[in-house]
């Protein structure tokens, strides 16, 4: 991650929201990122920075914008001359195939899905940077815990109605030392919320009695929990249900199934960083993150067992209990 701290980049997207997260994933990869809500800003933040002698790296730019779309942005880019250094471009889209169809001879650096996630950005930035592209993780522990030791002891409220997702997302946070209190819909989160301190919520998004929108509209109600970084955490993967997180007053959005760089990074990023006591039962029961994984290995067959590991920090014994648990909430209906 050195290899990227203070390099200077530039976003470029008409929606305020995908600005907001895209700049706030940036920063947490040490990236130096500026603003620009068109094409035309951002050509001509381009020709000024570079101008100034302080050029951009990369420039990440929405492909459907007004006035200059991200296609015609790059072909811009790279035809302009008068650039000592151009920066390179990496276009940001969830229309796939239909952007295949218009870029014509224009040479993109990179490519990045929407909605955006952690590792996606850190590996196309690498890779646009000319550096190896990482791996993901295939069964060893996720060295994204490392993000979230100066974290360790944070108070995190999980809000899921879904017995099976609260068991994977509280192995996964206690295994990172975070304490864990879970709540099983939005009415009771936003109960616990004023009867105990937590430095961060994790709320679900579709649940009975009461879901995630409400709950944080509910929260935030109370003048002492406008700052309460609240993290949607859901499988609906269109950019306008993340915008709608944030226009609900969520802080951040994390996807599910749940990828534990990606959850550990929005924690990282929300919460201070702080001597926290760890709970000793926290402590003993779980290894440390030092320590080799533990557990035999898996062979399911039918079963993706190596991608499934990586989405349980590599551990073994936590895809086991998730199994277990699994199949006492199934248990009747097979």
């Amino acid at each position: 991650m050195s290899d990227l701290s203070g390099l200077s980049v530039l976003v470029v997207d008409d929606s305020l929201a995908s600005l907001k997260i895209m700049q706030n994933m940036a920063e947490s990869l040490g990236l130096e990122v500026e603003l620009a809500e068109d094409g035309v800003e951002a050509l001509d933040k381009v020709r000024h920075a570079d101008q100034a002698g302080t050029p951009y790296r990369i420039v990440f730019t929405d492909w459907k914008m007004p006035n200059m779309n991200g296609i015609d942005l790059c072909r811009q880019i790279k035809s302009d001359t008068s650039l000592n250094t151009p920066p390179k471009v990496v276009i940001v889209t969830a229309y796939d195939n239909d952007m295949l169809n218009h870029i014509g001879n224009v040479q993109l650096d990179g490519h990045l899905p929407k909605p955006v996630l952690f590792a996606g950005l850190r590996d196309v930035t690498m890779a646009a940077l000319g550096h190896k592209e990482q791996k993901p993780i295939t069964g060893k522990r996720d060295p994204g815990l490392e993000m979230v030791k100066a974290i360790r002891g944070a108070n995190i409220l999980l809000v899921e109605d879904n017995i099976v997702n609260q068991q994977v997302a509280t192995e996964l946070l206690e295994h990172a030392r975070l304490n864990v209190t879970v709540a099983d819909n939005g009415q009771v989160a936003a109960e616990k919320v004023k009867k105990e301190a937590f430095d961060a919520v994790l709320m679900d998004v579709q649940m009975p009695v009461m879901d995630g929108y409400a709950a944080t509209r509910e929260i935030r109600k109370e003048p002492q929990f406008k700052e309460l970084p609240i993290i949607a955490m859901t499988a609906n993967a269109m950019m306008g249900d993340r915008e709608k997180s944030l226009q609900a007053g969520m802080t951040d959005h994390v996807s599910k199934p749940i990828v534990p760089r990606e959850l550990f990074g929005a924690l990282a990023r929300w919460i201070a960083p702080g001597e926290r006591e760890v709970p000793k039962i926290i402590d003993e029961e779980i290894p440390g993150m030092e320590e080799p994984v533990t557990g035999t290995p898996l062979e399911l067959p039918g079963f993706d067992v190596e991608n499934t590991l990586a989405r349980m920090g590599g551990s073994h014994d936590v895809y086991r209990k998730i199994l277990a648990k699994f199949v006492e909430s199934e248990e009747g209906g097979i």
